[in-house]
């Protein structure tokens, strides 16, 4: 009975910590940063973290008397990493890959590598004293000279304890040194047999995969010297120059308050494709052919047109952690994070099931006169005096439109928003960028470097089609990165529109779509873009006219469900122009297809989180290590 009392007050507890109105945070703590001290058969001994050419993973922890100066201030820290300071850069004790990754071994070194949030064989929980895997496989024990993760099965070495005096330390939920993340970065060569895959690395690129560090503070990729214990980070440095070849320079994470020459923006492109681009807005390329293929180098945006002829791309792939983390910050940015603060893995929760959205949806009149208000919030052109234009590059008012269609449908389907909005503010014959700007600047640039991709060299029509669909699908992911979006389909000739329209009418009810495409231009020559919410509902499809000014019993006539496939492809032909029908030339259905779960949102607890209320946590700003609180178990693992 206690113990049930007890779980049920600790359930109550974690309830309202996540989910009141009033958000109780706790921020992280201030590092006591010392030497750690262990009770050793020999006596009281200290970690000697050391750096070495005869150690496999070219350094070791030694084991030695405390007054040696060698024995250097430690830091155990929010996300359970013991790190140390050297050489201005964050290096966490790891354990090797022979015992937790493969468990071929009964007993291997620790090591040093740099202090990153994505490896499991850098996070140490403390249990009677000492320090454990996460899943207690293994443990940190002694020979009486040096470390080693041993196997929980063995016991041929020596076990130690963090002394009495290590309490403080022990207690102390200290903030991270850094915020890095160990991902890699690759590119595809074209071939007649399909693609072949190359990584970046040094000024060449190779088959094999090999480990970069990507910081999220200061922002750079680097390369890791195991032998001296030092950063080599991709260095940019086009000056005045067309294009210049990136070199790789030493670099640490010591704190700065300007962006230079390391630093390197992702920008998504797709769903699982980013260019980077420098501070200055430079992009970093690699060529597929020639004497200098495969060695990266950064071009300014106006030479691109004339960077052709060897197989050149801008486009790289990253590893799952890496687009979970950029996921993971459009969240927060957008305030879209479904809990704060975060869990920590000793409390996971349950994300709501999807189907979400009900089989049985009507638009009630509730509903028409809110999708109506946000319809009418538009603007053809930049107002007067504000510098903000009727686009976030390639988002423009339609777009925007159906993302805050969507995100208010999902959001709560039984009960509209009467005023405000999701992302924008609503308000007839006004620009919702000015509004979008001001309640979420980061994610407003965020489209805009997504949509300056756009403008690249293009052969074909269709080239420039299949890349808008591309950045609408990156688009959607930062907009509203808590759902799965799928791309159901897309057709790029005239004959193949319909069949993809089928497909609208052969999937059961409650299902939510974005359709992106093209169709001719207002004169009848040219194309235009265009983008409208689809619902799935019990008598049909609704196609919601977005970015138009028309009265609300027009508006409302235009969402009478389409029965079939000609009327919804009559619907879109004259959406925004309820006067005149327009050729559809290529289409694009992304569908919503449920919540969307990011690990990151377990680990990363960012402060002053309340955000907008339940299931919109956030503080608007990139997560840094001063940003960040306490997770609900204490630290972040």
């Amino acid at each position: 009975m206690r113990k049930l009392f007890f779980c049920t007050i600790l359930l109550l507890f974690v309830t309202d910590f996540a989910f009141g109105d009033s958000i109780i945070q706790k921020p992280v703590q201030k590092p006591k940063d010392r030497s750690v001290q262990v009770d050793t058969y020999s006596g009281k001994l200290c970690y000697i973290p050391t750096f070495s050419l005869g150690a496999d993973n070219g350094s070791y922890i030694g084991i030695l008397n405390c007054s040696v100066r060698e024995a250097r201030p430690a830091r155990y820290d929010l996300f359970g990493r013991i790190g140390y300071y050297i050489n201005d850069t964050w290096q966490c004790i790891t354990a090797p890959d022979s015992i937790a990754t493969y468990d071929r071994w009964i007993a291997d070194y620790v090591y040093l590598a740099p202090c990153v949030i994505n490896d499991p064989k850098q996070k140490w929980k403390i249990k009677n004293r000492m320090f454990y895997s996460l899943d207690e496989s293994y443990s940190i024990q002694d020979d009486g000279s040096y470390l080693y993760a041993v196997h929980r099965l063995t016991k041929k070495l020596n076990r130690h304890k963090l002394t009495a005096s290590m309490n403080e330390w022990i207690n102390t939920i200290a903030m991270p040194g850094n915020i890095s993340i160990v991902t890699s970065l690759s590119w595809e060569l074209p071939t007649k047999d399909g693609s072949e895959r190359y990584f970046l690395y040094n000024d060449a690129s190779q088959k094999n995969t090999t480990p970069l560090y990507y910081n999220l503070d200061k922002g750079y990729i680097a390369q890791y010297n195991s032998l001296g214990g030092t950063l080599y980070c991709m260095y940019s440095d086009v000056g005045s120059n067309d294009w210049n070849w990136v070199s790789w320079e030493k670099c640490n994470d010591s704190k700065s308050n300007k962006k230079d020459k390391t630093f390197w923006n992702p920008v998504s492109i797709s769903e699982n494709k980013f260019a980077f681009e420098d501070k200055d807005g430079n992009i970093l390329r690699v060529t597929g052919y020639g004497a200098h293929w495969g060695v990266p180098y950064t071009v300014k945006p106006m030479f691109l047109e004339e960077d052709t002829g060897k197989s050149q791309t801008s486009e790289f792939l990253t590893d799952g952690d890496f687009k979970e983390l950029t996921r993971f910050i459009n969240a927060n940015v957008g305030a879209n994070l479904e809990f704060c603060p975060a869990g920590g893995h000793n409390l996971q929760r349950t994300l709501k099931q999807s189907p979400w959205f009900p089989s049985n949806f009507e638009l009630t009149q509730e509903w028409i006169q809110r999708l109506y208000a946000i319809s009418q919030t538009t603007a053809g052109a930049p107002v007067a005096g504000s510098g903000v234009p009727a686009t976030s590059g390639f988002c423009g008012v339609c777009l925007l439109h159906s993302y805050q269609m969507i995100a208010e449908l999902l959001e709560n389907p039984y009960q509209p928003r009467h005023s405000g909005g999701y992302f924008f503010n609503t308000a007839a014959h006004t620009n919702p960028f000015i509004s979008f700007r001001e309640r979420h600047s980061i994610l407003h640039d965020t489209l805009a470097d997504i949509s300056q991709y756009i403008n690249r060299p293009l052969n074909t029509v269709s080239d420039a089609f299949y890349r808008i669909l591309d950045r609408a699908y990156a688009g959607s992911i930062s907009m509203l990165p808590q759902y799965e979006w799928h791309l159901l389909g897309r057709v790029d000739r005239i004959a193949d529109i319909d069949t993809l329209l089928s497909r609208l009418f052969s999937a059961s009810a409650g299902r939510v779509y974005l359709a992106v495409y093209v169709r001719t231009g207002a004169s009848g020559s040219g194309f235009a873009v265009h983008a409208m919410v689809l619902l799935r509902i019990n008598n049909g499809v609704i196609a919601i006219p977005t970015n138009i000014e028309t009265t609300l019993e027009a508006f409302t006539q235009s969402l009478t469900p389409a029965r079939n496939v000609n009327e919804l492809h009559a619907e879109l032909s004259r959406a925004g122009s309820f006067s005149q029908s327009r050729e559809l030339l290529g289409l694009g259905i992304f569908e919503v297809r449920g919540m969307h779960r990011n690990e990151f949102e377990s680990i990363i607890s960012v402060r002053d989180c309340t955000g907008e209320g339940e299931g919109r946590r956030g503080n608007t700003l990139i997560p840094l290590p001063e940003l960040l609180n306490q997770c609900i178990s204490g630290r972040c693992f």
